[in-house]
């Protein structure tokens, strides 16, 4: 009989970029991870948004970081019950 596997991943939420933000605006430097370049320069969140494309003012604004961060919770339950659904079958 054939044993079926299961994997998945997932990079980082649209949380985190929301997180982010939000201690950027306030002030708070508690971001736990250096901020670094394309190249693995470390640089400063000011220094990166100068050097950001100018689209991408419109990819961080907070409602669509609501949206994503909602698509993002919508398909981890999704994938909790594709899991479920598949664990429920052996």
């Amino acid at each position: 009989m054939a044993e079926l596997v299961f994997a998945a991943g997932s990079s980082h939420s649209p949380a985190d970029e929301q997180l982010l933000h939000a201690e950027v605006d306030q002030g708070i430097p508690t971001w736990p991870r250096k901020l670094v370049d394309k190249s693995g320069i470390p640089r400063s969140y000011k220094e990166l948004l100068e050097m950001a494309p100018p689209s991408m003012a419109a990819q961080i604004t907070p409602t669509v970081l609501e949206r994503r961060v909602a698509e993002c919770q919508a398909n981890m339950d999704r994938l909790e019950k594709d899991i479920e659904d598949a664990t429920w079958m052996t």
